[in-house]
């Protein structure tokens, strides 16, 4: 991965799992991206680095993307933050709203639309495969306005039994000998 202060590097070495401390012990660090990248692609070495920004590099250096396994899944969370002064009023007021907009899965869906705009909509799968949920089109809604439709209609017999029934009740009730009006 490359060394930008991030606190990853030493966690891992110190961490108490075995498999984050031989991983931590194993890692490289590199100073650019572009010297990671080849390592990578050669297959000497493995990029640690977020599944999103390594699908953007990649397709950048035209790479084949679907040659590639990538896990989607993050060492450690990554947060939303904001700066702000110490004690600032508002403070409390923003920690809820975007830990609301995180835990709803907003902040996904938004960087996985700023994704699609800069990649296209292959970019999860690989070059030239177009993804397989799409929104849903008029096709996919025939079926339930089908079903709508008879179900209108099974009502509208049902409607018309009733009132053909009460007709006929009422007609017979008329015509018994013992009726007073």
């Amino acid at each position: 991965m490359c060394d930008y202060g991030e606190f990853v590097p030493e966690a891992l070495k110190v961490s108490d799992n075995t498999y984050y401390r031989a991983l931590g012990n194993k890692l490289d660090l590199f100073p650019e991206y572009n010297e990671t990248l080849p390592l990578m692609i050669a297959g000497t070495h493995a990029f640690l680095e977020s599944f999103t920004y390594g699908r953007i590099l990649l397709s950048l250096m035209d790479y084949d993307v679907s040659r590639t396994y990538m896990l989607p899944n993050q060492l450690y969370p990554a947060h939303l933050c904001w700066y702000f002064r110490k004690h600032s009023p508002w403070k409390h007021k923003i920690d809820r709203g975007l830990g609301s907009m995180v835990e709803a899965g907003l902040v996904r869906q938004w960087i996985q639309e700023k994704t699609e705009q800069l990649l296209g909509r292959w970019w999860q799968s690989g070059k030239g495969e177009e993804r397989r949920d799409r929104p849903l089109s008029l096709q996919h809604l025939q079926a339930p306005f089908m079903l709508l439709l008879l179900l209108f209609a099974f009502s509208l017999v049902v409607l018309l039994a009733e009132i053909l029934l009460h007709k006929y009740e009422f007609l017979r009730i008329l015509s018994s000998p013992f009726t007073r009006i």
